[in-house]
């Protein structure tokens, strides 16, 4: 199933469920749909857009939720130039993509209640590869 959020689009498993992540977002409506929770299998994503973001986001968000200043690891999918930050605990783990195409960052966070490898979460962001930069025709 297509899925495009801005001038990015992705390809998740059919049975994903997806709704706006109305508790996160701004009354705007134009920023609620920019927010999406996306529920694939047992697992919990939030997807969303930053209109005039940067890469550097991520470690100011890690910082700002956890006061560790990190180094994120550089990453790319499909020529998308993007970053990935990991925290695994014993009962949590955390990992978090942006990527930055154009004027939009576009955000990834997986939250499961469980330790994974690194294996594990890159077997469940699989999907996550068919991501495209692709912009609307206006």
């Amino acid at each position: 199933m297509e899925f495009r959020l801005g001038d990015y689009v992705m390809d998740v498993p059919p049975d994903t469920r997806m709704t706006p992540a109305s508790r996160m977002a701004p009354a705007s409506a134009e920023h609620d749909a920019r927010r999406w929770k996306l529920l694939i299998g047992s697992d919990t994503w939030f997807v969303a857009l930053r209109p005039g973001g940067t890469l550097n986001d991520l470690k100011e968000d890690v910082f700002a939720q956890t006061r560790l200043e990190i180094v994120p690891d550089t990453v790319s999918i499909n020529g998308i130039p993007g970053v990935r930050y990991a925290a695994e605990h014993e009962e949590l783990t955390r990992v978090a993509w942006h990527f930055l195409q154009g004027s939009d960052l576009i955000t990834f966070n997986l939250f499961v209640k469980a330790y994974l490898t690194k294996a594990e979460v890159e077997s469940r962001a699989r999907w996550m590869h068919s991501l495209r930069y692709s912009p609307a025709k206006g």
